[in-house]
């Protein structure tokens, strides 16, 4: 698939997920993840391009995105991409204290996908979706 039809793939789903997160509940957001179907699954000689390529989508849909976008809307985006896409990713929500912080980031089979590998020793998981 070209990169600009990834682009703009990235850009309407993350229109979605930033809405959802800016407008709704988080319940919302959990109910609209779960409904993104994994149809097919994507060959594992597959998986590492596809991955790759959807979290490139999602990171300029981000800076050319209207307004600035947080963690959890990119990471719900990437998630449901992915998801389409075939691969069983997961949207996993941290906390940390003191000083209080919330961080979402994508897991896939318990290796983070859109993130540094030090964020789980930086949050302390809460949920994933």
């Amino acid at each position: 698939m070209k990169a600009y039809v990834r682009f703009l793939e990235a850009i309407c789903v993350l229109t979605v997920t930033h809405l959802v997160v800016r407008f709704t509940h988080f319940s919302r957001l959990q109910w609209l993840i779960t409904r993104v179907p994994v149809l097919w699954t994507t060959p594992s000689s597959d998986r590492a391009r596809v991955i790759l390529e959807t979290g490139r989508a999602v990171g300029r849909a981000k800076r050319f995105y209207i307004t600035d976008v947080k963690c959890l809307p990119s990471a719900a985006a990437c998630t449901c991409l992915l998801r389409i896409r075939g691969i069983r990713a997961q949207l996993t929500i941290g906390v940390r204290s003191p000083p209080f912080e919330a961080h979402a980031w994508v897991e896939l089979d318990g290796a983070i996908v859109n993130d540094d590998a030090g964020v789980t020793g930086t949050y302390s998981v809460i949920t994933r979706v």
